[in-house]
């Protein structure tokens, strides 16, 4: 098979779906909304834990043997606030890569890992790098400039780099957590991701280079929360943006905030 789609369902309506030109495997999770197996090509159920990366993990452990070339993963919606390009599309444009997003083009985070700086969601992200195997094969990096929502094409060239066994520990640890520590498990492979491949960040041409290494300069994070949000770690706050339309207009808030003490407040509108 030389590329199929692999959908995380919850409670999406994939009537959608049904248009697709290529086998549909839906990986469902357990209490979401009803679906009609008969509309696609292999329908599972699974319990729900881990957002997209139990079904991701679920689909790798459980058809290992039976791989197609190419996987495009994604959520089970057609369109999204974080998805600027319809999925169909994307597959078509980025179906000869071995990995590339499928959001389409959208505005980066900034993010990093400093042991002295307090981190938006992980209190010591080297444990949950540990936690879920990863120091086995590699450090964890100190910079990861990412966007958030994984939907990626992915080769089984490139999933093939680890055993199986080490997707089916990361499985097993997401479906054996609590629903939180599960959520957390899920949130943090979606900061890294594009790393486990080898690959920069997906659609890095996005990044912006002064706002970067003035993050690294100050052991700074800038995490995007939403379309004109962002949280920063140096205050530990959220910035709220007014009508950030384009990354321009967004790296320009950013700098603004960055580059002057005097706009800091506790939650502030710029």
């Amino acid at each position: 098979m030389e590329l199929s789609i692999v959908s995380s369902h919850y409670n999406e309506d994939l009537s959608w779906l049904h248009h697709s030109n290529y086998p549909v495997f839906v990986v469902s999770k357990e209490g979401g909304k009803h679906v009609n197996e008969k509309n696609f090509f292999k329908f599972h159920k699974i319990p729900n834990r881990g957002s997209e990366f139990g079904s991701y993990l679920w689909f790798i452990c459980n058809y290992w043997n039976s791989l197609p070339e190419k996987i495009a993963f994604i959520h089970g919606h057609e369109y999204s606030t974080h998805q600027c390009i319809p999925i169909f599309k994307a597959i078509e444009l980025f179906k000869g890569k071995e990995f590339h997003g499928l959001n389409g083009p959208r505005i980066v985070a900034y993010y990093y890992f400093f042991e002295d700086v307090p981190n938006l969601w992980f209190n010591n992200p080297l444990n949950v790098w540990s936690h879920i195997g990863l120091n086995r094969f590699f450090c964890m990096p100190k910079q990861f400039v990412f966007q958030g929502a994984t939907q990626t094409i992915l080769s089984k060239r490139l999933i093939k780099f680890y055993p199986k066994q080490f997707y089916e520990d990361i499985l097993t640890r997401i479906m054996s957590a609590s629903e939180e520590e599960a959520w957390y498990i899920g949130l943090f492979l979606e900061l890294v991701w594009h790393t486990l491949f080898q690959q920069s960040a997906i659609n890095f041409e996005l990044i912006d280079m002064e706002i970067n290494n003035h993050c690294i300069q100050n052991k700074t994070t800038i995490a995007l929360l939403g379309k004109n949000r962002v949280w920063c770690s140096r205050f530990q706050n959220v910035i709220v943006f007014k009508e950030c339309e384009d990354h321009n207009e967004w790296s320009k808030s950013c700098r603004e905030i960055l580059f002057s003490k005097d706009l800091w407040n506790n939650n502030i509108i710029v």
